[in-house]
């Protein structure tokens, strides 16, 4: 289940927003809300990683917003 608050907090933490993490991960802004929308379902595990990466997320990052039920 993904906590898309805990998400949003961490691109802000990052100083970015949706637009400029979409264009990181070489994607439309409106793909990338599709991808995030119903949890997560159709967020790719490439998205995941490059999300961990571009965010430097912790260990502990990816559990709360990725993997936490």
């Amino acid at each position: 289940m993904l906590n898309i608050l805990k998400l949003k907090g961490k691109i802000a933490e990052n100083n970015l927003t949706m637009s400029s993490l979409a264009k990181k991960l070489d994607i439309n802004r409106d793909t990338l809300y599709r991808r995030l929308r119903n949890n997560g379902e159709k967020l790719f595990l490439k998205d995941i990683n490059a999300i961990i990466k571009i965010l430097n997320l912790s260990y502990e990052d990816v559990i709360e917003i990725f993997l936490k039920v």
